[in-house]
């Protein structure tokens, strides 16, 4: 989809890109699109592509949901999939935080947001209590600038890799309590974007 320049900025010249992990998440990408990778727009460039997000999808649904059609307007033409919350748990903590510029958007479905975004809260907090016990789940890993360990107080934010979280709505009888939990949420969070979808096709 289209991107303001505001959003484009926000993942211009990023270099703490992480997508490998101890227990890499399944790769997607679009039939064809590896194709179409290797010959650009007029006018389009690699570094213009670079700068749009790394697609994130956390849902047990895969196949059938259509996410696949995305990939073509997100970074790399591929989609990181976790199937649950807990992979993309694991995951995220493996990824730099602290003084780096956001280069991923997440899309959940409603079963896994709220999960998904206490592990987002935990890597932007350093506060890993509000998790269930996982023996598999790494150590966070500390912020990258010693300036921002320093400056540390209790309203301090880590940046890290997810800049944003797209809740996709599954029924529509869902959606008044997904936009009422996003606004509880979003009072909380600095820094840090909550969307709803109505499908996967809008986001």
């Amino acid at each position: 989809p289209p991107q303001s320049v505001a959003t484009r900025d926000m993942y211009r010249g990023d270099r703490h890109e992480d997508t490998i992990a101890q227990e890499a998440p399944q790769q997607s990408r679009r039939p064809g699109s590896g194709d179409r990778a290797r010959h650009h727009s007029p006018g389009s460039s690699v570094r213009d592509m670079d700068r749009r997000p790394m697609l994130l999808w956390c849902d047990g649904r895969h196949e059938d949901s259509g996410i696949d059609e995305l990939a073509d307007n997100f970074r790399h033409r591929k989609i990181l999939h976790f199937p649950t919350p807990v992979k993309f748990t694991r995951w995220l903590f493996q990824q730099r935080r602290g003084d780096i510029t956001p280069w991923a958007v997440l899309v959940a479905g409603w079963r896994e947001a709220k999960p998904c975004l206490l592990a987002i809260r935990a890597a932007h907090t350093g506060e890993v209590d509000c998790l269930r016990p996982d023996a598999r789940r790494p150590e966070l890993r500390s912020p990258t600038s010693s300036i921002w360990s320093s400056r540390r107080t209790c309203e301090s934010r880590a940046n890290i890799a997810v800049a944003k979280m797209i809740v996709v709505v599954e029924k529509p009888q869902q959606e008044l309590r997904i936009q009422s939990w996003i606004q509880t949420e979003m009072a909380d969070l600095l820094d840090f974007q909550i969307e709803l979808a109505h499908s996967v096709a809008e986001v």
